[in-house]
């Protein structure tokens, strides 16, 4: 590492070679005071010019190393390396789910493009070290999805219809998904306008998406239709654990690990039906009781499919809940989903989305069976849920948290 000649330089380094951090304010006031005592206190004439300039680098070194001791306590990010994605992966996902001026499709869902598609797929794409193929997704994304009044995105087009986007509301899942995918890109090719566009987007997520509240600080699941008189509708699976982690690197703020912790409380609370699972959606009343909402969105689903997904990977993993989505998933003829509030079920059986999550999911938890559990493909050209999943499925368990 060269040694900086100044603390301007010291805050430029950082933790760079690594990820983004934030150091203490307070040891930047310690240069004006040194430089104070220096202006104070001249060196005395029987020292020579050469003894002085030494005194001088130690002085620097030893800021140096106080810097070094100011990240490691207040904000060089825990994240772990990030893993790579094996070419033939990327390059089978990409030719059956990426169009080539960077839209990302769901081709079992009509064709659609989401935000939250976008945001997996400029993941994957970092993590396969594509920068040509991350720049479509994020150019096309822009283009197509960036509202005109925030830094959001609307979460929905379709170009079966006249215009695309029915619905401007965004999600919050997938903006979170994109300025992640973003701080990673900066992480790896080290480009500032990727990390000032994250900055934008997590910075506008704390200030209009999240709500003070009993349980803890919630996430909107988007701007508009969720806040009700006496409770606030919440998707558990918007909590992207990992993301908050290097998000935090980006944008220093206590609320990310706050949101954090409220979604293990919420975990360890939304948990319905006599398995103990939680829905795809629920209500929060202002007290911090989690009720389940509507019979329609009562269901353990494929929204809450990626629970443990992101439970394991940021290795925040309640055990205990873990092991119920896995009874759940143990028999292949078990229905893809079940009404926790009805107990009605699926007239199917598990989709390779469930297939694939119970693999990973099985895995995390160190379980014998997860062998025999394991898809192959990883890559399933018509299911692009189940195939986003898998691969970030593999990074997650490379880079979990043990």
């Amino acid at each position: 590492m060269r040694m900086p000649s100044n603390l301007s330089d010291v805050r430029r380094v950082g933790c760079k070679s690594v990820w983004t951090v934030r150091i203490s304010p307070l040891f930047w006031a310690i240069e004006p005071s040194i430089t104070l005592q220096k202006r104070q206190n001249p060196p005395s004439p029987s020292l020579t010019f050469a003894s002085i300039l030494q005194v001088r680098q130690a002085a620097r070194f030893a800021l140096f190393m106080l810097g070094l001791l100011g990240l490691s306590l207040m904000g060089c990010s825990n994240a772990p390396p990030m893993a790579n994605l094996e070419p033939e992966l990327w390059q089978a996902y990409r030719q059956a789910f990426v169009h080539e001026d960077g839209r990302v499709i769901d081709v079992g869902n009509g064709g659609v493009s989401h935000t939250e598609g976008q945001g997996y797929g400029m993941l994957l794409a970092v993590a396969a070290n594509d920068r040509a193929a991350f720049d479509q997704m994020w150019d096309w994304t822009r283009e197509h999805l960036r509202r005109k009044s925030d830094p959001f995105f609307s979460f929905r087009w379709d170009e079966r219809k006249a215009p695309p986007i029915a619905d401007v509301n965004n999600a919050s899942d997938g903006d979170l998904l994109i300025a992640w995918a973003l701080a990673r890109a900066d992480r790896r090719w080290h480009v500032e306008a990727y990390k000032q566009a994250s900055l934008t987007l997590a910075t506008a997520i704390r200030a209009r998406l999240l709500r003070a509240n009993a349980l803890g600080l919630l996430l909107l699941p988007g701007m508009e239709g969720f806040e009700h008189p006496g409770y606030v509708i919440v998707n558990p699976s918007y909590w992207i654990f990992p993301a908050f982690r290097e998000l935090n690197a980006i944008d220093p703020s206590p609320q990310w690990d706050e949101l954090e912790n409220s979604g293990l409380e919420l975990l360890a609370r939304a948990r319905f039906g006599n398995a103990g699972l939680p829905p795809d959606w629920a209500h929060v009343t202002r007290r911090g009781v989690v009720e389940l909402g509507a019979e329609d969105f009562s269901r353990f689903s494929f929204d809450a499919v990626r629970v443990p997904l992101y439970s394991c990977w940021a290795g925040v993993e309640d055990r205990a809940l873990l092991e119920n989505i896995a009874a759940q998933w143990s028999d292949p003829k078990q229905p893809a989903w079940v009404n926790l509030k009805t107990g009605q079920t699926a007239p199917y059986s598990l989709s390779p989305t469930q297939t694939v999550m119970n693999s990973i999911l099985l895995r995390c938890l160190g379980r014998t069976e997860a062998a025999k559990a394991a898809p192959s493909p990883l890559v399933i050209p018509n299911d692009y849920y189940a195939s986003t999943l898998a691969l970030l499925g593999e990074l997650a368990l490379k880079e979990r948290k043990p």
